[in-house]
């Protein structure tokens, strides 16, 4: 090996100077974290509100809230309608009392 390639002050291979030069490859995603259960309506809105905040902060990237917000807002069509469903089935029970 020559002296001029062992020398620590040539960059090497996306380095300069012992700092890496930013990549072209795009990192991957960071995990999304959750802070609200999403067993009630209520939660679901707070996880919503708090992911729009992180949007408009540029802390998430809209294309990935978008995602997640449609993910929501599915969540809470299920949660409508499971306790729709409850409801019902109290009022058939209390019905078939009569």
């Amino acid at each position: 090996m020559s002296e001029a390639v062992a020398n620590d002050d040539v960059p090497r291979n996306g380095e300069s100077r012992g700092e890496l030069m930013p990549s072209s490859e795009p990192k991957p995603p960071t995990p999304y974290k959750r802070r609200y259960q999403l067993t009630n309506l209520r939660g679901v809105r707070a996880e919503m509100a708090s992911l729009y905040r992180e949007m408009r902060r540029g802390e998430v990237p809209t294309e990935v809230g978008s995602r997640l917000a449609y993910v929501l807002q599915q969540v809470a069509r299920v949660l409508e309608a499971s306790d729709l469903e409850r409801r019902l089935d109290e009022l058939e029970k209390i019905s078939c009392r009569r």
